[in-house]
Protein backbone atom coordinates (compact mmCIF):
# COMPACT_ATOMS: atom_id res chain seq x y z
CA UNK A 1 0.00 0.00 0.00
CA UNK A 2 1.38 3.39 -0.96
CA UNK A 3 1.84 6.43 1.24
CA UNK A 4 -0.38 9.30 0.08
CA UNK A 5 -0.45 11.29 3.30
CA UNK A 6 0.28 15.03 3.23
CA UNK A 7 4.03 15.69 3.23
CA UNK A 8 5.47 16.06 6.72
CA UNK A 9 2.17 15.39 8.49
CA UNK A 10 2.35 12.59 11.09
CA UNK A 11 -0.24 9.87 10.80
CA UNK A 12 -2.79 10.11 13.62
CA UNK A 13 -3.25 6.97 15.70
CA UNK A 14 -6.25 6.53 18.01
CA UNK A 15 -6.29 3.95 20.80
CA UNK A 16 -10.10 3.80 20.77
CA UNK A 17 -11.49 5.23 17.52
CA UNK A 18 -15.30 5.52 17.24
CA UNK A 19 -15.45 3.46 14.04
CA UNK A 20 -18.27 0.92 14.01
CA UNK A 21 -18.29 -0.01 10.31
CA UNK A 22 -15.99 0.10 7.28
CA UNK A 23 -17.12 -0.66 3.73
CA UNK A 24 -14.87 -1.13 0.70
CA UNK A 25 -16.60 -1.45 -2.64
CA UNK A 26 -16.53 -1.40 -6.40
CA UNK A 27 -19.37 -0.36 -8.68
CA UNK A 28 -18.93 -1.60 -12.25
CA UNK A 29 -20.89 -1.85 -15.48
CA UNK A 30 -23.66 -4.41 -15.05
CA UNK A 31 -22.61 -7.92 -16.04
CA UNK A 32 -25.17 -8.82 -18.72
CA UNK A 33 -24.94 -12.60 -18.23
CA UNK A 34 -25.00 -12.59 -14.42
CA UNK A 35 -27.90 -14.67 -13.07
CA UNK A 36 -29.15 -15.68 -9.63
CA UNK A 37 -27.51 -19.09 -10.01
CA UNK A 38 -24.09 -17.45 -10.11
CA UNK A 39 -24.47 -16.32 -6.51
CA UNK A 40 -24.50 -19.94 -5.43
CA UNK A 41 -21.56 -20.86 -7.63
CA UNK A 42 -19.45 -18.04 -6.16
CA UNK A 43 -20.60 -18.77 -2.61
CA UNK A 44 -19.26 -22.30 -2.99
CA UNK A 45 -15.79 -20.80 -3.46
CA UNK A 46 -15.84 -18.74 -0.25
CA UNK A 47 -18.28 -20.65 1.93
CA UNK A 48 -15.62 -21.80 4.40
CA UNK A 49 -15.07 -18.12 5.30
CA UNK A 50 -18.67 -16.96 4.86
CA UNK A 51 -21.07 -19.76 5.88
CA UNK A 52 -24.25 -17.64 6.07
CA UNK A 53 -26.21 -16.14 3.20
CA UNK A 54 -28.95 -13.48 3.28
CA UNK A 55 -30.94 -11.63 0.61
CA UNK A 56 -31.33 -7.85 0.27
CA UNK A 57 -32.81 -5.47 -2.28
CA UNK A 58 -30.31 -4.29 -4.90
CA UNK A 59 -28.59 -0.96 -4.35
CA UNK A 60 -29.82 1.90 -6.56
CA UNK A 61 -33.02 -0.02 -7.27
CA UNK A 62 -35.59 1.87 -9.34
CA UNK A 63 -38.67 1.76 -7.08
CA UNK A 64 -40.97 1.73 -10.11
CA UNK A 65 -39.50 -1.65 -11.08
CA UNK A 66 -40.93 -3.21 -7.92
CA UNK A 67 -44.25 -3.52 -9.71
CA UNK A 68 -42.65 -6.20 -11.87
CA UNK A 69 -39.87 -8.19 -10.18
CA UNK A 70 -39.19 -10.31 -13.27
CA UNK A 71 -35.57 -9.93 -14.27
CA UNK A 72 -34.42 -8.18 -11.06
CA UNK A 73 -31.24 -9.77 -9.77
CA UNK A 74 -31.11 -9.37 -5.97
CA UNK A 75 -28.22 -8.46 -3.71
CA UNK A 76 -26.84 -11.09 -1.37
CA UNK A 77 -24.87 -10.92 1.85
CA UNK A 78 -22.30 -13.59 2.61
CA UNK A 79 -21.55 -13.43 6.34
CA UNK A 80 -18.62 -14.87 8.28
CA UNK A 81 -18.66 -17.03 11.43
CA UNK A 82 -18.16 -14.06 13.79
CA UNK A 83 -20.90 -12.00 12.08
CA UNK A 84 -18.50 -9.05 11.79
CA UNK A 85 -17.43 -9.35 8.15
CA UNK A 86 -19.52 -9.75 5.03
CA UNK A 87 -19.41 -9.70 1.27
CA UNK A 88 -22.19 -7.90 -0.59
CA UNK A 89 -22.76 -8.83 -4.22
CA UNK A 90 -25.07 -7.90 -7.05
CA UNK A 91 -24.76 -7.81 -10.82
CA UNK A 92 -22.94 -4.43 -10.76
CA UNK A 93 -21.38 -4.18 -7.28
CA UNK A 94 -18.98 -5.98 -4.97
CA UNK A 95 -18.46 -4.80 -1.38
CA UNK A 96 -16.58 -6.03 1.66
CA UNK A 97 -17.62 -4.82 5.13
CA UNK A 98 -16.28 -4.95 8.65
CA UNK A 99 -18.83 -4.09 11.34
CA UNK A 100 -18.54 -3.88 15.11
CA UNK A 101 -20.82 -6.50 16.67
CA UNK A 102 -19.58 -6.52 20.29
CA UNK A 103 -19.10 -3.56 22.62
CA UNK A 104 -15.56 -4.63 23.50
CA UNK A 105 -14.53 -5.27 19.89
CA UNK A 106 -11.81 -2.98 18.58
CA UNK A 107 -11.46 -1.57 15.08
CA UNK A 108 -9.10 -3.99 13.26
CA UNK A 109 -7.39 -1.20 11.24
CA UNK A 110 -7.31 -0.54 7.51
CA UNK A 111 -4.17 -2.63 7.02
CA UNK A 112 -6.11 -5.75 8.04
CA UNK A 113 -9.34 -4.85 6.17
CA UNK A 114 -8.00 -4.02 2.72
CA UNK A 115 -6.03 -7.28 2.09
CA UNK A 116 -9.04 -9.63 2.50
CA UNK A 117 -11.17 -7.24 0.42
CA UNK A 118 -8.52 -7.43 -2.29
CA UNK A 119 -8.31 -11.23 -2.00
CA UNK A 120 -12.07 -11.78 -2.29
CA UNK A 121 -12.53 -9.20 -5.04
CA UNK A 122 -9.79 -10.85 -7.07
CA UNK A 123 -11.48 -14.22 -6.43
CA UNK A 124 -14.72 -12.70 -7.74
CA UNK A 125 -12.94 -11.23 -10.79
CA UNK A 126 -11.49 -14.63 -11.69
CA UNK A 127 -14.93 -16.18 -11.22
CA UNK A 128 -16.52 -13.64 -13.60
CA UNK A 129 -13.87 -14.32 -16.22
CA UNK A 130 -14.04 -18.10 -15.85
CA UNK A 131 -17.84 -18.15 -16.12
CA UNK A 132 -17.83 -15.86 -19.16
CA UNK A 133 -20.06 -13.26 -17.48
CA UNK A 134 -18.45 -10.24 -19.10
CA UNK A 135 -15.68 -7.82 -18.19
CA UNK A 136 -15.48 -5.90 -14.92
CA UNK A 137 -15.32 -2.25 -15.97
CA UNK A 138 -15.12 -0.01 -12.87
CA UNK A 139 -17.42 2.98 -12.66
CA UNK A 140 -16.70 3.95 -9.06
CA UNK A 141 -14.69 2.83 -6.05
CA UNK A 142 -15.99 3.48 -2.54
CA UNK A 143 -14.51 3.56 0.95
CA UNK A 144 -16.83 4.42 3.86
CA UNK A 145 -16.15 4.81 7.57
CA UNK A 146 -19.11 5.07 9.96
CA UNK A 147 -18.44 6.51 13.43
CA UNK A 148 -20.77 6.49 16.46
CA UNK A 149 -20.12 9.32 18.92
CA UNK A 150 -22.08 9.56 22.22
CA UNK A 151 -23.43 13.08 22.83
CA UNK A 152 -25.58 13.03 25.96
CA UNK A 153 -29.32 13.91 25.93
CA UNK A 154 -30.84 14.84 22.58
CA UNK A 155 -31.91 18.21 23.99
CA UNK A 156 -28.24 19.11 24.49
CA UNK A 157 -26.87 17.88 21.18
CA UNK A 158 -26.41 21.35 19.66
CA UNK A 159 -24.39 22.60 22.61
CA UNK A 160 -22.37 19.37 22.89
CA UNK A 161 -21.49 18.92 19.23
CA UNK A 162 -19.12 21.90 19.14
CA UNK A 163 -16.89 20.07 21.61
CA UNK A 164 -16.58 17.23 19.10
CA UNK A 165 -16.81 18.68 15.58
CA UNK A 166 -15.47 22.03 14.39
CA UNK A 167 -17.73 24.55 12.61
CA UNK A 168 -20.88 23.20 14.29
CA UNK A 169 -21.45 25.68 17.10
CA UNK A 170 -24.93 27.00 17.98
CA UNK A 171 -24.37 30.34 19.71
CA UNK A 172 -27.43 30.88 21.88
CA UNK A 173 -26.52 34.48 22.61
CA UNK A 174 -26.90 35.34 18.93
CA UNK A 175 -30.49 34.08 18.75
CA UNK A 176 -33.08 36.22 20.49
CA UNK A 177 -36.07 34.11 19.43
CA UNK A 178 -35.09 30.62 18.27
CA UNK A 179 -34.38 28.04 20.99
CA UNK A 180 -31.56 25.50 20.72
CA UNK A 181 -32.32 23.16 17.78
CA UNK A 182 -33.40 19.60 18.54
CA UNK A 183 -32.35 18.18 15.14
CA UNK A 184 -28.93 18.63 13.61
CA UNK A 185 -27.86 17.60 10.11
CA UNK A 186 -24.58 18.44 8.40
CA UNK A 187 -23.31 17.43 4.95
CA UNK A 188 -20.16 18.68 3.22
CA UNK A 189 -18.12 17.49 0.23
CA UNK A 190 -14.46 17.88 -0.74
CA UNK A 191 -12.71 17.21 -4.03
CA UNK A 192 -10.02 14.52 -3.93
CA UNK A 193 -6.71 15.33 -5.66
CA UNK A 194 -5.94 14.16 -9.17
CA UNK A 195 -9.59 14.01 -10.27
CA UNK A 196 -9.89 10.94 -8.02
CA UNK A 197 -13.42 11.71 -6.83
CA UNK A 198 -15.06 13.22 -3.76
CA UNK A 199 -14.89 12.88 0.01
CA UNK A 200 -18.22 13.53 1.72
CA UNK A 201 -18.88 13.91 5.43
CA UNK A 202 -22.33 13.57 6.98
CA UNK A 203 -23.24 14.19 10.62
CA UNK A 204 -26.66 13.23 11.96
CA UNK A 205 -28.18 12.48 15.38
CA UNK A 206 -29.41 8.94 16.01
CA UNK A 207 -30.25 6.38 18.66
CA UNK A 208 -27.76 3.61 19.32
CA UNK A 209 -29.03 0.06 19.00
CA UNK A 210 -29.07 -1.89 22.20
CA UNK A 211 -29.22 0.88 24.81
CA UNK A 212 -31.08 3.57 22.79
CA UNK A 213 -28.45 6.15 23.79
CA UNK A 214 -28.24 9.45 21.90
CA UNK A 215 -25.32 9.51 19.48
CA UNK A 216 -23.96 11.41 16.52
CA UNK A 217 -23.30 9.38 13.39
CA UNK A 218 -20.31 10.78 11.51
CA UNK A 219 -20.02 9.09 8.12
CA UNK A 220 -17.03 9.72 5.87
CA UNK A 221 -17.23 8.36 2.33
CA UNK A 222 -14.77 8.61 -0.54
CA UNK A 223 -16.13 7.79 -4.00
CA UNK A 224 -14.49 7.99 -7.41
CA UNK A 225 -11.60 6.55 -9.38
CA UNK A 226 -8.59 7.83 -11.25
CA UNK A 227 -9.51 9.33 -14.60
CA UNK A 228 -7.98 6.46 -16.58
CA UNK A 229 -9.84 4.00 -14.36
CA UNK A 230 -7.94 0.72 -14.88
CA UNK A 231 -8.24 -1.95 -12.22
CA UNK A 232 -4.46 -1.80 -11.78
CA UNK A 233 -4.91 1.62 -10.11
CA UNK A 234 -7.63 0.37 -7.77
CA UNK A 235 -5.47 -0.22 -4.70
CA UNK A 236 -3.62 3.05 -5.13
CA UNK A 237 -7.00 4.79 -5.08
CA UNK A 238 -8.06 3.06 -1.86
CA UNK A 239 -4.85 4.16 -0.13
CA UNK A 240 -5.56 7.75 -1.18
CA UNK A 241 -9.17 7.50 -0.02
CA UNK A 242 -8.12 6.08 3.35
CA UNK A 243 -5.58 8.86 3.91
CA UNK A 244 -8.20 11.51 3.17
CA UNK A 245 -10.71 9.89 5.51
CA UNK A 246 -8.18 9.65 8.34
CA UNK A 247 -6.79 13.16 7.96
CA UNK A 248 -10.26 14.52 7.23
CA UNK A 249 -11.59 13.01 10.46
CA UNK A 250 -8.72 14.56 12.39
CA UNK A 251 -9.19 17.92 10.68
CA UNK A 252 -12.92 18.20 11.40
CA UNK A 253 -12.92 16.93 15.00
CA UNK A 254 -11.59 18.77 18.03
CA UNK A 255 -8.33 17.98 19.78
CA UNK A 256 -10.30 17.68 23.03
CA UNK A 257 -12.41 14.86 21.60
CA UNK A 258 -9.44 13.20 19.92
CA UNK A 259 -7.50 13.00 23.19
CA UNK A 260 -10.25 12.51 25.77
CA UNK A 261 -12.63 10.26 23.82
CA UNK A 262 -10.50 8.38 21.32
CA UNK A 263 -7.00 8.31 22.83
CA UNK A 264 -5.00 10.21 20.22
CA UNK A 265 -1.34 9.27 20.48
CA UNK A 266 1.15 12.11 20.79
Amino acid sequence: MGDTRPAGMPYPEFANPPVIEVACGVKFEALPKFRVAHFGLFWAEVRNDFPRCEHALPMDLDVSSLANLTGIVPRIWLINHADDRLIQMQHNRFLYNWRKRKDDASYPRYATILPPFRTFFETFSRFVEREGLGEIKPQEFELTYVNHIPTGPAAEVASNVSRIVFDMDWLAEKHSFLPEPRVLNWHVAFKLPGDAGTLTAKLNPAKRRGDNADILVLELTARGLYSQGPLSDMWKWFDLAHDWIVFGFKDMTTLEAQRDLWGLNG
